[in-house]
């Protein structure tokens, strides 16, 4: 279950330590947010409203071979919409920002705020705890 989005701003991180990230509030697990379509763009662009015009690293970026793909994985490629992208070339992450009707691509390596997403977790949560455990 869905429960909302969070920025991060500090430390600004690339998109790979970004993509890295797992944390856990009230509950609920955190991870690099999956924008797929306007109305998400908009529901997660009131989240940083009041912050500075930062770019924060979503989820989705564009292989090698010009494939979507979520996080890390390459099996995990996907459809998006023309509507949602800027135009650009393989190997490029994806922020938001708070004025962009687009998730806008960026070089991967660039230093950007980064936007979580909540959800219950399912096992996936169960997954992160026992990871965590010292």
């Amino acid at each position: 279950m869905f429960s909302g989005y969070e920025v991060q701003v500090n430390p600004r991180r690339n998109w790979t330590s970004a993509a890295e990230i797992f944390t856990e509030r009230d509950g609920l697990l955190g991870v690099l947010a999956r924008i797929t379509s306007i109305e998400e763009l908009c529901e997660a662009q009131t989240e940083i409203r009041d912050n500075s015009n930062y770019g924060y690293w979503t989820a989705l970026k564009r292989n090698s071979m010009g494939e979507y793909q979520w996080g890390h994985l390459v099996t995990s490629t996907v459809n998006v919409s023309d509507e949602l992208l800027d135009k650009t070339l393989p190997n490029r992450c994806y922020v938001i920002n708070k004025s962009a009707m687009k998730l806008l691509s960026k070089d991967c390596n660039s230093l950007e705020g980064v936007l979580l997403s909540y959800t219950d977790g399912g096992d996936g949560r169960q997954n992160f705890s026992s990871s965590n455990e010292t």
